[in-house]
């Protein structure tokens, strides 16, 4: 009887594997599917700047980071902000908040404005209240950063907080010095 149990259990399991397939194992990345052509971030309204055009960043190595004031893990990330806009800021690397509201009571700008003078925020914060620039980058965190060339290709993205002194900290560091060692083209005269 165990035998015969044995035997139909072996050829119930062989009849189950008759005709499926292996799994497919995943592609490979390659370097164009690794990157992609940030979005244009054109807003109205901004902190700390004039507004910005996407004229006035093209050409330019940016540090876009989506945040809202209500995010405790964005404002952990604040001191790393900070400090890499003091790192980076002199050498050309154009640091941006992109304040993206999660619930109603964010959506008030003198309330991001209170909240970027608090935490000392000194570099441009643009206001997407309607998620255009957050929904354009395909983002769905807080805090997210996106690291972009002067061509405009994402070079390196970090989502989660940010911390000085990390792994992750000296990774996003290597990406923006790599990032920066690239120099601008050449004008043509």
């Amino acid at each position: 009887m165990r035998r015969t149990l044995a035997a139909a259990a072996a050829l119930l399991l062989l009849a189950g594997t008759v005709g499926a397939r292996a799994p497919k194992k995943p592609k490979a990345p390659t370097a164009t599917a690794d990157r992609h052509v940030a979005p244009e971030i054109d807003l109205a309204r901004w902190i700390n700047t004039k507004p910005l055009a996407p004229a006035d960043l093209a050409g330019t190595p940016r540090l876009v980071e989506f945040w809202t004031f209500g995010c405790v893990n964005c404002r952990n990330t604040v001191i790393a902000m900070r400090e890499i806009h003091g790192l980076y800021a002199k050498r050309g690397l154009r640091v941006l908040g992109i304040h993206a509201p999660e619930f109603a009571h964010e959506r008030d700008s003198a309330a991001v404005a209170a909240a970027v003078k608090a935490h000392g925020i000194a570099f441009p914060v643009g206001l997407d209240n309607d998620h255009v620039v957050f929904d354009a980058f395909k983002n769905r965190y807080w805090p997210a950063l996106y690291l972009i060339d002067r061509k405009g290709t994402i070079r390196s993205t970090h989502i989660g907080e940010l911390h000085v002194g990390t792994r992750a900290w000296s990774n996003f560091c290597a990406a923006i010095e790599s990032t920066l060692a690239v120099p601008p083209p050449r004008r043509r005269s």
